[in-house]
């Protein structure tokens, strides 16, 4: 399994915590850190490890800046104002966690291609925005946390188009 890098994804059907592919030196562990596994060294009185969540949190701390990466077209979850500033759901998120943090959010507006995909190269620090959760994302790319955000799929059909189930759509 590739190494991983904490970001944080909402998707459609929740939000989560995970944890990115792509970083040297970060933690393997699909369940390290953030994802609610096993205490980190820091916790257990040790130091953690280069590359760690607890490692990139501290960089984040030391730093005062989170690096957010979000979907600059996709209203009304995140898009830009005409002034060049964020706003949206997902800009709201991602600053709460950055207060929470003690930290400012500096946001950048990537290719959703190269959020979807992993392989950040140390561009951001984690991604708001809304991605479905898929087998390939959970167990290949993402660390994904008990979820806190759902948004139900809904499909409704008019009545004479024959279809009666689900199987018929």
């Amino acid at each position: 399994m590739p190494s991983r890098r904490i970001a944080v994804v909402i998707s459609t059907f929740m939000l989560a915590l995970a944890a990115c592919g792509g970083g040297a030196g970060t933690s393997g562990s699909p369940s390290a850190g953030a994802s609610g596994g096993s205490p980190s060294a820091a916790a257990s009185g040790g130091s953690p490890s280069a590359g760690s969540p607890d490692d990139m949190l501290a960089r984040i701390k030391s730093n005062g800046v989170i690096r957010v990466a979000t979907d600059a077209n996709y209203a009304p979850q995140s898009f830009l104002k005409p002034d060049g500033t964020g706003e949206g759901f997902d800009i709201d998120v991602a600053n709460e966690i950055a207060k929470r943090l003690g930290v400012t959010a500096e946001f950048q507006y990537p290719q959703w291609a190269v959020i979807e995909g992993g392989n950040w190269a140390d561009r951001f620090d984690i991604s708001v925005g809304s991605m479905t959760v898929t087998e390939t994302r959970k167990n290949e790319i993402f660390d994904m946390t008990q979820p806190y955000y759902y948004t139900p799929a809904q499909m409704s059909v008019i009545t004479d188009s024959g279809i009666t189930s689900l199987d018929g759509l």
